[in-house]
This record gives C-alpha cells, sequence and structure tokens, in this order.
C-alpha cells in the first residue's frame, strides 16, 4: 500500500504540470528545496534569497510554512495546514531502567509487617536460644549475640538454612514458624520480580520524561530547532536545556532506529514517523511506543503566498475544493496511517546489566565494607595484643626489679 507513497514530492514531479506561468513551476520545485535545507532562517526574508525574493516580487511560492509574526510580513495565510503532531515518539521502557524493582515489589505496608515480624521473631530466638545455653546440656555455644541472631534472621529470610540446632522444642517450634513464614513471602517476592523483569512503564508526562535516564533528540529537519528555542519556560525548556541541547539532532532514520532499540525520545513529525514504524518495526515492537506531547502538539503549518499575488484567489478556491471533496481527508487515511497494535503478546527478553544492577551495587558495596571491617577488626586485634604485651612485659619487669631489691 505504501509501496507509490514513499516520496510524494516525486510522484508529483513525473505528473504533467497543469497549465501556467513557468514563474509557478519554477517557484514550486524551489519551495521545496527550501523545505528540505537545515539553514536556521532567523527572521523570515533573511539570509535566504528566495524569501528575498518574496518581498520583491519577483517570484510567486505555493506550500506550507509554519507562521511566525515576522513571516506575516510577507506572505499571506490560505488555510491551517492538517493537524499532524509533532511529539515524542518513544518505546516504553522496562520498569527496571525507569525504577527500583527490588523495592517496589513490595508495597510500604507489606515491608514494615515483614520487618516487625522479623525483629518479633529474631527477638524471640535470642531468648530462647540464650535459655538453652544455661538450662540445656548438648549446646556447644555458651552464649549467643545480636549478630548471631540478626545473621540467622537473615538465613531464614533468603531461604538458605541455618546451622544453628534448637534443643528445646519451643526452639524448634519458633524455627519451623519462622522458616515457613518466609518461605511464602520469598516464593512472593521471587515471583513479582520475574514479572517486573518483563513488564514496561509508560511515562505519563513530560517532567517523569526530564527525571528518566531516557536519551531524548530531535529530529534533523530546518525549523525544529527554531521551535525548541522559542520554549522559554516549564518543563519542555528544562528538557531541552538537559537533553537536546545543543547538537542531539538525528535524521529520521537514525532516530527511529535509536527508538527502536529503546530507551530513547525521538521529536518527530507523526506522519513521518508512522510512516516508517509501519515498514521497518514488528507487531510487538508498535506494541511497545508510546507519545508524548511535543514542542508543536499539533503541526499548525498554513498554506502561503507572497502578498498582492495575483494567483491568491485560484490556489485559495482550489485548495478549499480538495477539502470539501473529501480528498485530503481520504489522502491522509492512505498516507498517514497510523500504526495499531495487533496483538500484545509476550515475547523473549534478555536480562542486562541495567536490570540487576541494584543487586550488584549491593555486593559491591557489601564486598568493599566486609574488607573495611577486616582491616578495622585486624588493627584493632593488633592494638589489643600490642597492649597486652605491653602490660605483661611491665608487669614482669617490675616483678624483676621487686626481686632484685630483695
Amino acid at each position: 500500500m505504501f509501496e507509490n507513497t514513499k516520496n510524494p514530492r516525486e510522484s508529483l514531479r513525473n505528473r504533467d504540470n497543469p497549465k501556467g506561468s513557468n514563474k509557478i513551476r519554477q517557484s514550486s520545485k524551489e519551495y521545496g528545496r527550501i523545505l528540505e535545507t537545515m539553514k536556521k532562517p532567523r527572521r523570515f526574508g533573511e539570509n535566504l534569497t528566495e524569501f528575498q525574493e518574496i518581498r520583491k516580487n519577483l517570484k510567486e511560492y505555493a506550500g506550507s510554512i509554519f507562521f511566525t509574526a515576522d513571516r506575516y510580513a510577507a506572505v499571506d495565510l490560505i488555510k491551517q495546514g492538517n493537524p499532524h503532531a509533532i511529539r515524542f515518539v518513544v518505546r516504553k521502557p522496562a520498569t527496571s531502567f525507569m525504577k527500583n524493582i527490588f523495592f517496589i515489589t513490595f508495597n510500604t505496608g507489606v515491608w514494615i509487617a515483614s520487618t516487625a515480624i522479623l525483629a518479633t521473631f529474631a527477638l524471640s530466638v535470642l531468648l530462647i536460644l540464650n535459655w538453652e545455653t544455661k538450662h540445656k546440656e548438648k549446646v556447644k555455644q555458651n552464649k549467643y549475640s545480636v549478630s548471631d541472631v540478626t545473621l540467622i534472621a537473615l538465613e531464614a529470610v533468603c531461604q538458605q538454612g541455618t546451622t544453628t540446632d534448637p534443643q528445646s522444642f519451643a526452639g524448634r517450634i519458633l524455627a519451623l514458624i519462622l522458616f515457613g513464614a518466609f518461605m511464602f513471602i520469598y516464593v512472593s517476592y521471587s515471583a513479582n520480580i520475574v514479572v517486573l523483569l518483563q513488564s514496561t512503564t509508560k511515562i505519563n508526562t513530560i517532567e517523569e520524561l526530564v527525571e528518566s535516564r531516557i536519551e531524548v533528540g530531535g529530529e534533523e529537519i530546518h525549523y525544529m530547532k527554531n521551535y525548541f528555542e522559542a520554549v522559554k519556560k516549564g518543563p519542555l525548556k528544562k528538557l531541552y536545556d538537559k537533553k537536546i541541547y545543543p547538537n542531539q539532532y538525528f535524521p529520521l532514520k537514525v532516530g527511529m532506529e535509536k527508538v527502536r532499540k529503546g530507551n530513547f525520545a525521538f521529536h518527530v513529525a507523526s506522519q513521518s514517523a508512522y510512516d516508517y514504524i509501519l515498514h521497518h518495526f514488528t507487531n510487538h515492537e508498535i506494541c511497545g511506543l508510546q507519545e508524548l506531547p511535543g514542542f508543536i502538539e499539533e503541526n499548525l503549518g498554513y498554506l502561503a503566498v507572497p502578498k498582492r499575488s495575483p494567483y491568491k484567489d485560484l490556489f485559495k478556491v482550489a485548495i478549499l475544493k480538495v477539502d470539501e471533496y473529501g480528498l485530503q481527508r481520504r489522502s491522509n487515511l492512505r498516507i498517514v496511517m497510523q500504526p495499531k497494535c495487533y496483538s500484545q503478546g509476550a515475547s523473549f527478553e534478555t536480562i542486562g546489566f541495567v536490570d540487576c544492577e541494584k543487586v550488584l551495587y549491593v555486593w559491591i558495596f557489601g564486598t568493599i565494607l566486609a574488607f573495611v571491617i577486616l582491616l578495622m577488626e585486624n588493627l584493632i586485634h593488633r592494638c589489643v595484643k600490642r597492649i597486652k604485651r605491653e602490660k605483661w612485659e611491665f608487669f614482669n619487669s617490675e616483678r624483676r626489679f621487686q626481686i632484685n631489691v630483695k
């Protein structure tokens, strides 16, 4: 369906031109060239020879332009263009990329209740085990400290078992309940982690996009930078300053490929993005796409002709007829077709570093902390040993001195 519409300008050029002045035919080609340039028109009619020629009535132009106050002095606006949005297109990021899935697995109430239950069990185990050391003969350890009980509690939470063997019936029942209760919590936690690793999170606002780790870029087209810089405040201004300025501009193909790979938001005209998506994205990738409001929520381009142009009424009547007969609407439905998600099915997703980086950070921090504590223990042990040796030497020297005196 889209094979014949990849380059509408080329198909229009191949048609027989209607009768008219050579001036109009030449100006149409030059107008297309103006649209494709990447120069920044700071003021309409400056730095672009074509617009200077409009003001001097040397050439005629017919086409859609974006309206700004300084351009109004050179052209008359015939009709508002098609309301196609220019928005951010982004694949919904993985939940693990946006949030810490190891904390959002349970809500706050479950975490508080689990911690309270664990503390209660740990205190009960401490009391029972210390009671056993005084009243049971088979107990090998003389006394259990808080660190010993903390280790037993963590063994129950992680379902790793324990080397501690309670001798009393009360201690064994308590250990059975402790490990049994946390077995269900452990299974629920693990199952939720697996689900969250395969889930995605929708970005709801521009503020979330600003605060996220998602990269942002704009389409490399001549008018995009002007509208980025026109925003002076609000979240869009923060987004531009933080993630787009100065050179985050990409051609359509490069930007859409970055969108397909994920974790990239591309500010692009919807009709260009839709056409590329329909040709290159799979159904699974289409189902993961979302749009966010952009710097130009609606592409309010205007069909314009130079002021005092004799062709103004001719263009206006013809363009209004195109709308009245429904040709424009049917062309939009045929050419600018929004991609549809036909089936939201699960697919295999590999687990990357970003999905488990929080666990790796905990492991690295724990390893470093363990070595630091080991060094401190070694230092303290040496200091204590040295103090004891000095005390022993001092005691021996005093004793020898007393013997010599006698």
